[in-house]
Protein backbone atom coordinates (compact mmCIF):
# COMPACT_ATOMS: atom_id res chain seq x y z
CA UNK A 1 0.00 0.00 0.00
CA UNK A 2 1.61 3.55 -0.49
CA UNK A 3 2.65 6.12 1.87
CA UNK A 4 -0.33 8.39 0.91
CA UNK A 5 -2.55 5.58 1.43
CA UNK A 6 -1.37 4.43 4.77
CA UNK A 7 -2.04 7.86 6.15
CA UNK A 8 -5.66 8.08 4.75
CA UNK A 9 -6.57 4.66 5.86
CA UNK A 10 -5.47 4.69 9.71
CA UNK A 11 -7.44 8.07 9.75
CA UNK A 12 -10.25 6.69 7.84
CA UNK A 13 -10.30 3.82 10.81
CA UNK A 14 -9.72 5.84 13.26
CA UNK A 15 -13.46 7.53 12.34
CA UNK A 16 -15.07 4.42 12.21
CA UNK A 17 -13.57 1.80 14.35
CA UNK A 18 -11.89 3.83 16.58
CA UNK A 19 -14.86 6.79 17.03
CA UNK A 20 -15.77 5.97 20.28
CA UNK A 21 -12.43 5.03 21.92
CA UNK A 22 -10.69 6.90 24.48
CA UNK A 23 -7.21 9.13 23.92
CA UNK A 24 -5.25 7.16 26.32
CA UNK A 25 -5.82 4.12 24.30
CA UNK A 26 -5.30 5.04 21.25
CA UNK A 27 -2.11 6.89 22.68
CA UNK A 28 -0.95 3.49 24.37
CA UNK A 29 1.20 0.63 23.21
CA UNK A 30 -1.60 -1.54 23.03
CA UNK A 31 -3.73 0.62 21.28
CA UNK A 32 -0.76 1.75 18.60
CA UNK A 33 -0.32 -2.29 17.94
CA UNK A 34 -4.12 -3.23 17.32
CA UNK A 35 -4.49 -0.30 14.91
CA UNK A 36 -1.79 -0.72 12.68
CA UNK A 37 -2.52 -4.11 12.35
CA UNK A 38 -5.78 -2.95 10.90
CA UNK A 39 -4.00 -0.57 8.61
CA UNK A 40 -1.44 -2.86 7.17
CA UNK A 41 -0.23 -5.42 9.56
CA UNK A 42 -2.88 -7.89 8.18
CA UNK A 43 -2.51 -7.19 4.72
CA UNK A 44 1.11 -7.61 4.47
CA UNK A 45 0.82 -10.65 6.18
CA UNK A 46 -2.05 -11.89 3.56
CA UNK A 47 0.33 -10.44 0.94
CA UNK A 48 3.64 -12.46 2.07
CA UNK A 49 2.35 -15.81 3.06
CA UNK A 50 -1.60 -16.21 2.54
CA UNK A 51 -1.36 -15.02 -1.08
CA UNK A 52 1.85 -16.61 -2.42
CA UNK A 53 0.27 -20.24 -0.67
CA UNK A 54 -2.67 -19.95 -2.61
CA UNK A 55 -1.07 -19.53 -5.74
CA UNK A 56 0.36 -22.81 -5.48
CA UNK A 57 -2.96 -24.18 -6.91
CA UNK A 58 -5.29 -21.18 -8.50
CA UNK A 59 -4.60 -17.89 -10.37
CA UNK A 60 -5.98 -15.48 -8.42
CA UNK A 61 -7.21 -13.17 -11.64
CA UNK A 62 -10.74 -12.11 -11.95
CA UNK A 63 -11.93 -14.95 -9.61
CA UNK A 64 -14.78 -13.96 -7.18
CA UNK A 65 -14.10 -14.21 -3.92
CA UNK A 66 -16.59 -14.07 -0.87
CA UNK A 67 -15.16 -13.11 2.54
CA UNK A 68 -17.06 -13.90 5.40
CA UNK A 69 -16.42 -11.60 8.30
CA UNK A 70 -13.61 -8.31 6.42
CA UNK A 71 -13.23 -6.63 9.49
CA UNK A 72 -11.91 -2.92 7.90
CA UNK A 73 -11.21 -4.94 4.53
CA UNK A 74 -7.48 -5.81 5.01
CA UNK A 75 -7.43 -9.10 3.43
CA UNK A 76 -10.42 -8.17 0.58
CA UNK A 77 -8.17 -5.05 -0.64
CA UNK A 78 -5.06 -7.37 -0.85
CA UNK A 79 -6.74 -10.07 -2.49
CA UNK A 80 -8.09 -7.36 -5.05
CA UNK A 81 -4.49 -5.67 -5.70
CA UNK A 82 -3.64 -9.43 -7.02
CA UNK A 83 -6.34 -9.03 -9.30
CA UNK A 84 -9.70 -10.77 -7.99
CA UNK A 85 -13.11 -9.62 -7.32
CA UNK A 86 -14.14 -9.63 -3.64
CA UNK A 87 -17.83 -9.20 -1.66
CA UNK A 88 -16.82 -8.37 1.96
CA UNK A 89 -19.65 -9.39 4.49
CA UNK A 90 -19.50 -7.55 8.07
CA UNK A 91 -21.33 -7.88 11.40
CA UNK A 92 -19.93 -5.04 12.14
CA UNK A 93 -20.94 -1.47 10.91
CA UNK A 94 -18.14 0.42 11.80
CA UNK A 95 -15.97 -1.66 10.45
CA UNK A 96 -17.81 -2.09 7.18
CA UNK A 97 -17.68 1.16 6.53
CA UNK A 98 -14.21 1.77 7.57
CA UNK A 99 -13.67 -1.55 4.48
CA UNK A 100 -15.93 0.46 2.47
CA UNK A 101 -13.46 3.86 2.82
CA UNK A 102 -10.22 1.51 2.71
CA UNK A 103 -11.62 0.28 -1.24
CA UNK A 104 -12.37 4.07 -2.49
CA UNK A 105 -9.37 5.39 -1.04
CA UNK A 106 -7.02 2.82 -3.00
CA UNK A 107 -9.32 3.25 -5.99
CA UNK A 108 -10.41 -0.67 -6.10
CA UNK A 109 -13.37 -0.84 -7.85
CA UNK A 110 -13.47 -4.52 -7.75
CA UNK A 111 -14.70 -4.67 -3.73
CA UNK A 112 -17.75 -4.31 -2.19
CA UNK A 113 -18.92 -4.82 1.44
CA UNK A 114 -21.96 -5.12 3.07
CA UNK A 115 -23.31 -5.10 6.70
CA UNK A 116 -25.28 -8.12 7.74
CA UNK A 117 -26.81 -9.17 11.50
CA UNK A 118 -24.65 -12.08 12.52
CA UNK A 119 -27.68 -13.97 12.71
CA UNK A 120 -28.78 -13.29 9.18
CA UNK A 121 -25.28 -13.13 8.04
CA UNK A 122 -24.77 -16.95 6.53
CA UNK A 123 -28.04 -17.18 4.54
CA UNK A 124 -27.85 -13.55 3.10
CA UNK A 125 -24.51 -14.33 1.43
CA UNK A 126 -25.46 -17.86 0.88
CA UNK A 127 -28.90 -16.26 -1.04
CA UNK A 128 -26.37 -14.06 -2.81
CA UNK A 129 -24.00 -16.53 -3.84
CA UNK A 130 -25.36 -20.29 -4.13
CA UNK A 131 -23.08 -21.98 -6.30
CA UNK A 132 -21.22 -19.16 -7.73
CA UNK A 133 -17.91 -18.37 -5.90
CA UNK A 134 -14.64 -19.78 -6.68
CA UNK A 135 -12.93 -18.66 -3.57
CA UNK A 136 -14.86 -18.22 0.31
CA UNK A 137 -12.60 -17.16 2.74
CA UNK A 138 -12.63 -17.39 6.46
CA UNK A 139 -10.19 -15.75 8.17
CA UNK A 140 -9.63 -15.33 11.73
CA UNK A 141 -13.18 -15.71 12.22
CA UNK A 142 -14.72 -19.05 13.50
CA UNK A 143 -12.73 -19.05 16.62
CA UNK A 144 -15.20 -15.87 17.88
CA UNK A 145 -18.91 -18.12 17.24
CA UNK A 146 -20.24 -20.04 18.83
CA UNK A 147 -20.72 -23.94 18.12
CA UNK A 148 -23.81 -23.30 15.76
CA UNK A 149 -22.24 -20.35 14.35
CA UNK A 150 -19.20 -21.79 13.30
CA UNK A 151 -21.40 -24.60 11.73
CA UNK A 152 -23.36 -22.15 9.77
CA UNK A 153 -20.62 -19.93 8.48
CA UNK A 154 -18.85 -23.35 6.82
CA UNK A 155 -22.11 -24.57 5.68
CA UNK A 156 -23.05 -20.62 3.97
CA UNK A 157 -19.66 -20.49 2.85
CA UNK A 158 -19.04 -24.33 1.24
CA UNK A 159 -22.91 -23.63 -0.42
CA UNK A 160 -21.28 -20.63 -2.13
CA UNK A 161 -18.79 -22.40 -4.04
CA UNK A 162 -18.88 -23.14 -7.34
CA UNK A 163 -17.94 -26.69 -7.81
CA UNK A 164 -13.83 -26.73 -7.88
CA UNK A 165 -14.30 -23.94 -5.56
CA UNK A 166 -12.12 -23.17 -2.56
CA UNK A 167 -12.96 -22.71 1.29
CA UNK A 168 -9.73 -21.15 2.69
CA UNK A 169 -9.55 -21.22 7.00
CA UNK A 170 -6.59 -18.94 7.92
CA UNK A 171 -5.14 -18.15 11.19
CA UNK A 172 -7.70 -20.00 13.02
CA UNK A 173 -6.70 -21.00 16.49
CA UNK A 174 -7.23 -25.11 16.71
CA UNK A 175 -9.67 -26.09 19.80
CA UNK A 176 -8.32 -29.26 20.40
CA UNK A 177 -4.65 -27.86 20.87
CA UNK A 178 -2.74 -28.44 24.57
CA UNK A 179 -2.16 -24.51 24.41
CA UNK A 180 -4.43 -21.42 23.58
CA UNK A 181 -1.74 -19.32 21.88
CA UNK A 182 -4.63 -17.09 21.12
CA UNK A 183 -6.75 -15.86 23.90
CA UNK A 184 -5.48 -16.62 27.43
CA UNK A 185 -1.95 -17.69 26.38
CA UNK A 186 -2.37 -20.86 28.96
CA UNK A 187 -1.81 -24.37 28.94
CA UNK A 188 -5.36 -26.14 28.96
CA UNK A 189 -7.55 -23.19 28.12
CA UNK A 190 -10.12 -25.29 26.04
CA UNK A 191 -9.86 -28.01 28.13
CA UNK A 192 -11.54 -26.27 30.81
CA UNK A 193 -15.19 -25.36 31.55
CA UNK A 194 -16.46 -21.92 31.59
CA UNK A 195 -16.28 -21.92 35.65
CA UNK A 196 -12.48 -22.94 35.55
CA UNK A 197 -11.31 -20.20 33.12
CA UNK A 198 -12.99 -17.66 35.44
CA UNK A 199 -11.37 -19.89 38.60
CA UNK A 200 -7.62 -20.02 36.38
CA UNK A 201 -7.90 -16.54 34.75
CA UNK A 202 -5.96 -15.07 37.30
CA UNK A 203 -2.54 -17.16 35.39
CA UNK A 204 -3.16 -15.38 32.07
CA UNK A 205 -0.04 -13.06 31.28
CA UNK A 206 -2.35 -10.91 29.06
CA UNK A 207 -3.52 -8.39 31.53
CA UNK A 208 -6.99 -7.58 29.66
CA UNK A 209 -8.10 -11.31 29.41
CA UNK A 210 -7.28 -11.25 33.63
CA UNK A 211 -9.29 -8.56 34.02
CA UNK A 212 -12.12 -9.39 32.03
CA UNK A 213 -12.72 -12.69 33.90
CA UNK A 214 -10.43 -13.85 37.08
CA UNK A 215 -12.40 -14.06 39.95
CA UNK A 216 -15.67 -12.72 38.20
CA UNK A 217 -19.13 -14.74 38.32
CA UNK A 218 -19.42 -16.73 35.19
CA UNK A 219 -22.81 -14.82 34.22
CA UNK A 220 -24.38 -15.67 30.50
CA UNK A 221 -22.99 -12.36 29.12
CA UNK A 222 -19.09 -13.31 30.46
CA UNK A 223 -19.66 -16.65 28.56
CA UNK A 224 -20.91 -14.59 25.42
CA UNK A 225 -17.82 -12.63 25.90
CA UNK A 226 -15.92 -15.40 26.50
CA UNK A 227 -16.61 -16.88 22.81
CA UNK A 228 -16.20 -13.63 21.33
CA UNK A 229 -12.56 -13.59 22.76
CA UNK A 230 -11.65 -16.98 21.09
CA UNK A 231 -12.45 -20.15 22.13
CA UNK A 232 -10.84 -22.29 18.68
CA UNK A 233 -12.82 -24.53 16.72
CA UNK A 234 -11.56 -28.08 16.06
CA UNK A 235 -12.58 -30.34 12.68
CA UNK A 236 -15.59 -31.44 13.91
CA UNK A 237 -17.62 -28.29 13.01
CA UNK A 238 -16.15 -29.02 9.42
CA UNK A 239 -17.83 -32.56 9.67
CA UNK A 240 -20.73 -31.79 11.07
CA UNK A 241 -21.15 -28.66 8.37
CA UNK A 242 -20.00 -30.22 5.36
CA UNK A 243 -19.72 -34.27 6.29
CA UNK A 244 -17.04 -36.70 7.71
CA UNK A 245 -15.74 -36.68 4.23
CA UNK A 246 -14.64 -33.09 4.27
CA UNK A 247 -11.07 -35.02 4.92
CA UNK A 248 -11.13 -35.99 1.58
CA UNK A 249 -11.49 -32.48 0.51
CA UNK A 250 -7.98 -30.93 2.08
CA UNK A 251 -5.81 -29.16 -1.20
CA UNK A 252 -3.72 -27.16 1.37
CA UNK A 253 -2.83 -28.38 5.26
CA UNK A 254 -0.95 -25.54 6.65
CA UNK A 255 2.08 -27.95 6.57
CA UNK A 256 3.60 -25.50 3.33
CA UNK A 257 6.59 -23.52 3.36
CA UNK A 258 4.70 -20.22 3.24
CA UNK A 259 2.21 -21.21 6.34
CA UNK A 260 5.09 -22.51 8.49
CA UNK A 261 7.47 -19.64 7.88
CA UNK A 262 4.61 -17.74 9.45
CA UNK A 263 3.38 -20.12 12.01
CA UNK A 264 5.84 -22.69 13.15
CA UNK A 265 5.45 -26.42 13.65
CA UNK A 266 5.10 -26.17 17.86
CA UNK A 267 5.37 -28.56 20.04
CA UNK A 268 1.48 -28.85 20.34
CA UNK A 269 1.08 -29.74 16.50
CA UNK A 270 3.64 -32.48 17.06
CA UNK A 271 1.57 -33.66 20.16
CA UNK A 272 -1.37 -33.80 18.03
CA UNK A 273 0.06 -35.32 15.00
CA UNK A 274 1.40 -37.97 17.10
CA UNK A 275 -1.75 -38.74 18.97
CA UNK A 276 -4.04 -38.56 15.39
CA UNK A 277 -1.44 -41.02 13.98
CA UNK A 278 -1.32 -43.30 17.45
CA UNK A 279 -5.53 -43.66 17.66
CA UNK A 280 -8.03 -44.28 15.83
CA UNK A 281 -8.90 -40.54 14.13
CA UNK A 282 -10.09 -40.48 10.91
CA UNK A 283 -9.17 -36.92 10.62
CA UNK A 284 -6.87 -35.23 7.95
CA UNK A 285 -3.25 -34.48 9.46
CA UNK A 286 -4.33 -30.40 8.56
CA UNK A 287 -6.59 -30.23 11.65
CA UNK A 288 -3.66 -31.13 13.92
CA UNK A 289 -2.16 -27.81 13.70
CA UNK A 290 -2.55 -25.42 16.74
CA UNK A 291 -3.36 -22.98 14.34
CA UNK A 292 -5.89 -24.02 11.07
CA UNK A 293 -4.29 -22.97 8.23
CA UNK A 294 -5.63 -24.72 5.58
CA UNK A 295 -8.20 -24.79 2.46
CA UNK A 296 -10.78 -27.27 1.44
CA UNK A 297 -11.85 -28.01 -2.88
CA UNK A 298 -15.28 -28.73 -3.46
CA UNK A 299 -15.87 -31.53 -5.44
CA UNK A 300 -16.07 -30.95 -9.15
Amino acid sequence: MKHDHLFAVRQAILDTLYAGASPEFLSSEIGQIEIDDHVAGRSQKADATVIPWLSRIIDLQDKAIVEFGCGTGAIATTFAQHGARVHGYEIDPARAEAARRRAALMELDSCAFDHAAADDLPEVVRAQWDGQADIALLFAVLEHTTHQESINLIRSAWSCLRPGGLMVVNDTPNRLSFFDYHTSHMPFFNNMSDEMVATEAYRSPRDGFKAAFADQPMTDQRREDLVRWGRGVSYHAFETAIGPQVHDYVALTGFEKEIADEWPIFLEDTLMMTYFKAKPIEAHEAFARSALNLVLRKPE
